[in-house]
């Protein structure tokens, strides 16, 4: 998945009309007029004065991102999907995106309607929290919102191998349901570890002393073929650690072991639906080398010599 962020144009009218036609995102949007040529008018006048960006995925329109830079602070206008994309991984991938662009930002701050719940729940999972609550005028009604805020900071993330110190640590981190159909269980990993465990490196993944995630290797370094001897098996970070960058860092320091373990590329394989996964490697480098792993598309990352 290729994740692309557009300028806004008032020739993005017509979206914009098109997203909001859906009478449930009417009911969230503040403002009374939604025509064409209102959304016209609007994005001269207000949208592009401000970071404000049509999102497209594999070169198609699929949402729209705005937000505003102030001193070390980030505010959050607007993340708002077509319905059809919703629920495929790309909220996460647009939060992991802009977690890229403010990395030195110090605290992300939002508005959201109480009543909005399935936002609330996304920006819960990525770890904001409810500063404080407020009453906003909405067309011609009073709706109760929520201030949200996540504070920043740095990252150390460390790989600890599974042992009985943190056995239970692993076990308690789960995927969102919508992403069990791609990943076992790490309490079924763990089994696979001790059935192959010539080859197989499990590990829990930590950030900043907090288990947020799992990995486990192959490493099998004396297979015939050269180019299939190091494997990333598993990699998974817990469904309320989504979208914070997690996933970028770890995936570095993963990549930083191979490396330094001897493997001279790293293969992985996944189901193309997996959108959000696809996303967080191809940016990492890994590319299809044209095999597949059953119905799994096989990715690889080579290094340099």
């Amino acid at each position: 998945m290729t994740m692309n962020y557009r300028k806004m144009t008032a020739d993005d009218a017509e979206f914009l009309t098109e997203i909001f036609s859906v009478p449930e995102y009417e009911l969230y949007f503040a403002e009374n007029e939604t025509s064409e040529e209102d959304w016209k008018a609007r994005i001269s006048r207000y949208y592009m004065d401000k970071h404000s960006y049509i999102v497209s995925a594999d070169g198609e329109d699929i949402g729209w991102l705005m937000y505003e830079m102030q001193d070390k602070t980030c505010f959050i206008d607007i993340i708002v999907l077509l319905p059809s994309k919703r629920y495929h991984g790309y909220g996460s991938a647009i939060m992991s995106d802009l977690f890229k662009q403010i990395s030195d930002i110090k605290t992300i701050k939002l508005d959201v309607q109480q009543r909005n719940e399935p936002a609330v729940s996304f920006y819960k999972r990525k770890g904001f929290k409810v500063i404080s609550e407020e009453l906003q005028p909405v067309k011609d009604e009073q709706v109760r919102y929520y201030n949200m805020e996540l504070a920043c900071k740095g990252m150390n993330i460390e790989l600890k191998p599974i042992d009985e110190s943190n056995r239970t640590d692993c076990i308690r981190l789960k995927v969102t349901e919508a992403q069990s159909q791609y990943i076992a269980s790490n309490e079924s990993s763990l089994e696979a570890a001790k059935e192959h465990a010539d080859v197989a490196r499990p590990f829990v993944i930590y950030a900043d002393g907090v288990a947020v995630g799992f990995t486990m290797f192959a490493f099998e370094p004396d297979y015939e073929d050269p180019n299939d001897r190091y494997w990333l098996w598993r990699f998974m970070i817990d469904e309320r650690c989504q979208g914070r960058g997690y996933g970028t860092e770890a995936l570095k320091a993963i990549i930083t072991y191979f490396k330094e373990n001897g493997a001279t590329n790293i293969r992985l394989s996944t189901k193309e639906s997996n959108a959000g996964a696809i996303h967080l490697y191809e940016s990492a480098g890994f590319v299809p080398n044209g095999d597949m792993n059953d119905e799994e598309t096989v990715f690889e990352l080579n290094f340099n010599p």
